[in-house]
């Protein structure tokens, strides 16, 4: 079994160093710099349009669209998928492995990544259709099939999102909330994967509207709490802020030879992993979270894509931006080389002893909610396969208990590489599907919301 494992593990290293690597990496910044280029850069010249369309529209009464759940429970459970471990020990990681430089190309995959979030949102809705239960269903397998005429390209992405929803989606969440609470409050994991699968069970017998329900108060509750953490910390080490900015501008265009015996470039290094932890975090090109919005009640497809747009936003240029912010402000931050640590230290440094156990909570209240999202994104591409659901529940939450006290390197690494692979048939569906069917900016400004 150890043979086995260890050769898993040597085939999936090729496939993800590839996967990872600059041409994918390339693809999805071409990706994203087509479509923003085709729409004017809109995520950027339109910022108040869509502003005032998604977030904004939250306090005006709308007339809704068809669908199953409202745009921001739509959303809300998108980025309950969407926001997690990334935003915390991934934008570290990045720090720790590119400098802080890394932050600034993680902003530019944000940027470019909510064009590709709006491309893939709206063909979403295009595409959808209702299941046999009435409720809408939708996302890159919709689309796949019904746009590019390829039901087997189609069933290959569901079959990798099923995968990827028992790695990432459960086990590997439940195993970070699992470490986080023995860390802080010695809970016994085998505790913490009970919790989290029953408190995901019961959310999830009521289906695709309990599911909204719940994380349209979730979701702003638990990212309001980790803002306000990573915003003391700033607070605390406001003399150090100018440095922190000044830091992620000058790692970002630095040519100087990387030290510790790394060799190369510093900027090679920012760019690689600022990009690659970019799209780790907001997942825009994946696909995945397009599955949740495809259920909400709209009355334009272009209506939905521009909660993608909000969705990087909220997810990479505020909520990623404070993580790095509080870090890069913490003063000796960057002797520290374990990128896993670096958040912790910088909470432990500024807050004492309440900001492990402040972050401990953050972990575990963003893994159960992306354990629900990743749990319906799951659900439905299974079904889509399969044409029921019958089983798959039982085995995820399974799989989620068993993550909370396995060892789980190798199911990172797996999951790593079904992301990507996720993106090869999503990516190429979305730039085909728009060039047949281009929207400008004008397009968008039309839109009655």
């Amino acid at each position: 079994m150890e043979k086995f494992a260890n050769l898993v593990e040597r085939i999936n290293g090729h496939i993800g160093g590839f996967l990872w690597g600059p041409p994918m990496l390339a693809l999805f910044l071409l990706c994203g710099l087509y479509f923003s280029v085709k729409t004017g850069f809109f995520q950027i010249t339109g910022f108040g349009f869509w502003f005032k369309n998604t977030l904004g529209s939250l306090f005006k009464k709308k007339e809704g669209g068809q669908g199953s759940i409202t745009q921001w429970q739509a959303f809300s459970t998108a980025l309950a998928g969407t926001l997690g471990t990334g935003n915390i020990i991934g934008v570290a990681t990045a720090i720790s492995l590119g400098g802080a430089g890394a932050v600034f190309w993680m902003l530019v995959s944000a940027v470019l990544g909510m064009m590709t979030a709006f491309a893939e949102r709206t063909f979403g809705i295009i595409y959808r259709e209702r299941d046999k239960n009435g409720d809408f269903a939708g996302g890159p397998m919709h689309y796949i099939e019904k746009g590019l005429g390829s039901r087997p390209l189609a069933l290959i992405y569901a079959a990798l999102c099923v995968g990827a929803s028992f790695g990432m989606g459960c086990a590997a969440q439940s195993n970070a909330a699992a470490v986080a609470l023995r860390q802080s409050f010695n809970v016994p994991p085998l505790i913490t994967g009970i919790a989290t699968a029953a408190a995901a069970g019961i959310i999830l017998l009521g289906g695709i509207k309990r599911v909204g329900r719940v994380n349209e108060i979730l979701m702003p509750a638990i990212s309001l709490f980790y803002i306000a953490g990573c915003l003391a910390i700033m607070i605390i080490n406001r003399q150090n802020l100018s440095f922190a900015v000044k830091s992620i501008f000058a790692g970002a265009f630095s040519f100087k030879s990387a030290g510790a015996g790394t060799g190369g470039f510093v900027i090679s290094r920012a760019i690689k992993y600022g990009i690659a932890r970019g799209v780790f975090s907001n997942e825009a090109g994946l696909g995945a979270s397009v599955i949740a919005h495809s259920t909400a009640q709209v009355k334009h497809p272009a209506e939905q894509g521009m909660w993608g747009i909000c969705e990087v936003f909220l997810d990479t240029v505020v909520i990623c931006t404070l993580t790095a912010l509080a870090v890069l402000s913490t003063p000796g931050i960057l002797r520290c080389k374990d990128g896993e640590i670096l958040t912790l230290t910088a909470f432990n440094q500024a807050l004492g002893s309440f900001g492990e156990g402040f972050l401990s909570v953050s972990i575990t209240l963003f893994a159960v909610a992306s354990v629900v999202g990743w749990s319906f994104y799951g659900e439905r591409a299974y079904k889509y396969i399969c044409g029921g659901s019958a089983g798959y529940r039982a085995v995820f939450l399974a799989v989620t208990v068993l993550g909370a006290v396995m060892s789980l390197k190798l199911v990172w690494e797996l999951s790593d590489t079904l992301n990507g692979l996720m993106a090869v048939p999503n990516l190429i569906a979305v730039f085909i599907l728009f060039k047949r069917h281009p929207v400008t900016k004008s397009d968008i400004l039309r839109i009655e919301t």
